[in-house]
């Protein structure tokens, strides 16, 4: 008589069936790291940020400083001078947001990521800290080495501030925090768009374009609306004074913090219901 062997349960004890291990938030949040850690795009993006920040708002002070008569250009802003490079940092942190998620689109190694994560939410809550800590920490040290840098060039012509004059500190802070939101914004738009130069291209266009182009808006309405698009709505938080029908500073960046939440939220509810 033959008999057969009863059919082996693995680990799991169900047969057939492999062990799933769930895996907790910070245990997503330490593999998402290790992922920017590893990825050299990233690191790129990120070095680019500060030297192209810090670079050319230097070069920028450094000419306004050596200008032979002063009286030509008036008065100035000294906060903004100095950190004149950011719009280069900008276009830096678009690139690292987008890549950030679709470099692993254009990889497949998103596959990987959702297999070993079911939770697709938890893999975009992951991601949106990632991303946040690492670019509030470069952007930072990025703003606040452009302004000590800017101001001892603006010093000997007596054209410096400092982080104790009036709204100085709230700037400086804010430009690095609206550094920061061009991140999240950037990846959202990538989660949405799914592609790296298609994402890139959509992120510029709606930070820089298209805040340009709401200018030519006829009459109040136009103006109305202008303050309310991205950047002319995030920017309030990095000056030292706001024009008059301006949104105030910590108003805007909020208006700013809501267009990037949104992309966020509209990327990982398309994440959840699309194939990948």
């Amino acid at each position: 008589m033959t008999t057969t062997s009863p059919p082996t349960t693995g680990n799991t004890g169900v047969t057939g069936s492999p062990k799933v291990h769930s895996q907790t938030l910070i245990d997503v949040i330490a593999s998402e790291w290790l992922k920017i850690r590893t990825v050299q795009s990233t690191w790129w993006a990120l070095a680019a940020t500060f030297v192209f920040t810090v670079a050319f708002g230097a070069l920028l002070t450094w000419g306004v400083a050596s200008t032979t008569d002063l009286q030509e250009i008036g008065s100035i802003d000294a906060l903004s001078t100095s950190l004149a490079g950011m719009l280069f940092g900008e276009l830096a942190l678009v690139v690292f947001g987008v890549l950030f998620i679709t470099a692993e689109y254009s990889t497949g190694g998103i596959r990987a990521t959702l297999v070993s994560v079911p939770s697709r939410t938890r893999v975009m809550v992951a991601k949106t800290v990632v991303t946040a800590v690492v670019a509030l920490v470069v952007s930072t040290v990025t703003v606040f080495v452009s302004f000590f840098i800017g101001q001892a060039l603006l010093a000997g012509e007596g054209l410096s501030v400092g982080l104790g004059d009036t709204n100085v500190l709230r700037a400086v802070v804010g430009s690095a925090l609206y550094l920061t939101c061009v991140a999240l914004f950037s990846l959202g738009i990538g989660l949405v768009v799914r592609s790296s130069g298609g994402g890139i291209t959509a992120a510029i266009a709606a930070l820089i374009i298209l805040p340009s182009l709401s200018g030519l808006l006829p009459g109040q309405w136009g103006q109305n609306i202008g303050k309310f698009i991205t950047t002319n709505a995030g920017r309030q938080v990095t000056l030292v004074e706001t024009g008059a029908g301006s949104l105030s500073p910590w108003v805007g960046y909020g208006v700013f913090l809501g267009w990037a939440a949104a992309l966020l939220v509209v990327g990982t509810i398309l994440l959840r219901r699309r194939d990948v």
